[in-house]
């Protein structure tokens, strides 16, 4: 997930990033101790279902990585969060919100 989070400074946010990527392959990792909760079956795909059901076709976890990193951010720059595995790069916008319209009033009519 990633979340984006309004500082106290007017041209700052903090971005809050907790990643994970995990490897898989045909054959696991014995010597790894990764074990990931089973899909539930309402979001199993007809692929995925497949192989759930079917335990020669079963992937094993090679490895995980998670990136779980925080970090204040100025608007107008370029950041890069920077994991071994993975990267992530955040450009950060000022945003202004455009002004109402105002709405076309004929006084003449309302009498």
């Amino acid at each position: 997930s990633i979340t984006l989070r309004f500082n106290d400074n007017r041209d700052r946010i903090v971005i809050d990033s907790d990643l994970w990527l995990t490897e898989y392959s045909a054959v696991a990792d014995l010597e790894g101790d990764w074990q990931l909760p089973p899909i539930p079956e309402a979001m199993l795909t007809p692929v995925d279902a497949i192989g759930a059901s079917e335990p020669g076709l079963a992937m094993g976890i090679n490895r995980v990585f998670h990136m779980q990193q925080s970090r204040e951010m100025r608007s107008t720059e370029f950041h890069y969060i920077d994991h071994p595995a993975m990267g992530i790069v955040i450009l950060v916008e000022p945003y202004e919100v455009p002004p109402l319209p105002i709405p076309d009033f004929d006084f003449e009519d309302a009498n």
